[in-house]
């Protein structure tokens, strides 16, 4: 009786985990569409140190931007420079911030006087769409994206670029981008 009660349980949590991990992106399939995408432009700060902080940085300027600009902004964007792994943890770089949206586009020079403020600019991108239900569709996507996009990349011989995530928490989508047309020097004058 205990065994069958033992091997009940461990059903269960195997059962749970795997409903639990599903909803946010464990089955999601990874489709790379190349498409014309952009203009994105966005207030951001740099960070070197482990890509999760980046969260914070884009955290930290949506509400700086809501409180003290009254401006709204709906979907963060982080640009990530390095691979982990190939870079020190500590020395990881990235950029992280608020997408600004069509209507505060007017005020950009205001803005640039307090804050940095970047731009991609629209041209052929790889995109993959993925659900984001939390910080674990996060991970999960980075897990299941970022390897089939290294192997495309390298099949179609494109240049390495930093890697960009665009969050949508309205749609419930994030959305991985290698923005492959990027003026040579654009990634690295976010950085400076």
């Amino acid at each position: 009786m205990k065994v069958k009660n033992i091997l009940a349980a461990l059903v269960i949590i195997i059962v749970m985990s795997t409903v639990y991990l599903a909803y946010y992106g464990l089955f999601a399939g990874v489709e790379i569409q190349e498409i014309k995408k952009g203009p994105w432009v966005f207030v951001y700060e740099k960070h070197v140190g482990p890509y999760g902080g980046a969260k914070h940085v884009a955290d930290k300027i949506y509400r700086t931007l809501s409180k003290e600009e009254k401006v709204e902004t709906l979907r963060g964007i982080g640009i990530f420079y390095d691979k982990p792994g190939d870079v020190e943890e500590e020395k990881l770089r990235s950029v992280s911030g608020c997408l600004l949206e069509e209507k505060d586009l007017a005020r950009v020079p205001e803005l640039e006087k307090k804050y940095r403020v970047g731009e991609v600019p629209a041209g052929s991108v790889l995109l993959v769409e993925f659900p984001m239900k939390g910080s674990l569709s996060i991970i999960m996507g980075a897990i299941k994206v970022y390897p089939k996009l290294s192997v495309l990349m390298k099949q179609k011989k494109y240049k390495p670029v930093p890697m960009i995530e665009i969050y949508d928490p309205g749609k419930s989508r994030l959305y991985y981008v290698a923005a492959l047309e990027a003026e040579k020097g654009l990634f690295e004058s976010f950085l400076r």
